[in-house]
């Protein structure tokens, strides 16, 4: 039975301090204990250049997604000034062309008659998402069955029923109207 020895060698470690190990074991210590400057260097290196990397990532998200909620603000504004200029406009032609008739058909509900006229308006349908044609009649009752003050959105339009929608100016037109028509019957 032969037994091998390991070999021993004096091992001095980064305090001086002497050891004893086996020569396998030398390898080992000075691999882990001992690194030249150059590859400490080099490690701290690629550590900061990944921070750095991680860091300047970061940085570039929350910017990025402040631009996104910008540009989505700017889209957001210009939506609504479309579309309440569409509704002006649409208000505008309205009264200009129907206003005289609209008056008769408030008079004709005011004083409790039916009225035939065949006079139309556009009302959004949210719910549908789309424009409707509607008597006039049919939306007045809507709004005057139960007689209050009804807000405009910031899209210019006021909801007088459910999901449907008119233009706000049209509403204020047919309100101011009513409201004549109350001060004339209150003065008699």
């Amino acid at each position: 039975m032969d037994q091998t020895v390991p070999v021993l060698k004096d091992y001095k470690d980064s305090e001086h301090q002497s050891l004893r190990v086996s020569e396998s074991q030398s390898s080992l210590i000075s691999t882990t204990t001992t690194m030249p400057a150059n590859k400490v260097l080099a490690n701290n290196a690629r550590i900061m250049a990944r921070t750095e990397k991680s860091v300047s990532a970061e940085r570039n998200f929350y910017k990025t997604k402040k631009e996104e909620q910008m540009l989505k603000n700017t889209r957001s504004y210009e939506y609504e000034e479309s579309v309440t200029a569409k509704s002006n406009q649409y208000a505008e032609y309205w009264i200009y062309e129907k206003g005289d008739r609209a008056k008769l058909v408030i008079n004709a509900y005011f004083n409790n008659k039916s009225s035939n006229d065949p006079c139309f308006i556009n009302v959004y349908d949210k719910k549908e998402k789309t424009m409707k044609k509607y008597n006039f009649f049919m939306v007045v009752e809507m709004i005057f069955k139960e007689v209050h003050d009804l807000p405009g959105n910031r899209l210019g339009q006021t909801r007088i029923w459910g999901d449907m929608y008119l233009s706000t100016e049209i509403y204020k037109f047919m309100n101011a109207h009513w409201n004549d028509l109350n001060k004339e019957s209150s003065e008699c």
